[in-house]
């Protein structure tokens, strides 16, 4: 088998859903609604920001960046319902900063 390039990135982006579960009120039930379509637009959108947001990570990764930004435009064209989903669940990850 050969190696996955983007593996990490995966552990890491549900890593951080295991950590909203004890620290964002109401995201576990909010994750156990979602669909797996959902789930995996909401690694893809988040992994896009990601990269969109550093040329460090662009230029260091082209592969990875080629990846994700045609399976971000497959998901929202395929599945636009499980992408504004996908959307939503990512927001719910940082609640808003109460003023």
């Amino acid at each position: 088998q050969g190696w996955d390039h983007g593996a990490e990135t995966v552990g890491a982006f549900f890593g951080r859903l295991l950590v909203a579960v004890d620290f964002v009120p109401g995201f576990e039930a909010r994750l156990a609604q979602a669909t797996p379509v959902a789930r995996y637009v909401a690694f893809v959108s988040d992994l896009l920001g990601r990269y969109q947001a550093s040329p460090e990570l662009r230029s260091g990764h082209p592969e990875l960046w080629a990846l994700i930004r045609a399976e971000g435009r497959r998901m929202r064209s395929d599945h636009p319902v499980e992408w504004a989903d996908g959307i939503a669940l990512l927001a719910c990850l940082v609640p808003s900063p109460s003023l």
